[in-house]
């Protein structure tokens, strides 16, 4: 990511660049690895910080395992599931 553009979009939120880089990382995880999960956080069915603690656990997994846990996960995430949760699958 463009760092300029980070600082920019953290400007434009009120938010630090580091809180702003976060914020992109967890889209983008949510968007391309944990794609069922985000279709429900688009759809209002879970809560967007819910969602972004579960892309925060799975960043460091290998694609493979991040899809595992987009498809056992995304049907329970708007019950409570936290990232502690995740990192126990």
């Amino acid at each position: 990511m463009d760092r300029g553009a980070v600082a920019e979009l953290g400007t434009a939120l009120g938010i630090s660049t580091q809180a702003a880089q976060t914020l992109l990382a967890d889209a983008l995880e949510l968007a391309y690895r944990l794609p069922t999960l985000w279709t429900r956080v688009v759809a209002g069915e879970v809560k967007p910080w819910r969602a972004r603690k579960i892309a925060q656990a799975t960043r460091p997994l290998s694609k493979l395992a991040a899809g595992y846990i987009d498809r056992q996960i995304a049907a329970l995430a708007d019950r409570g599931l936290i990232a502690a949760d995740v990192r126990q699958t």
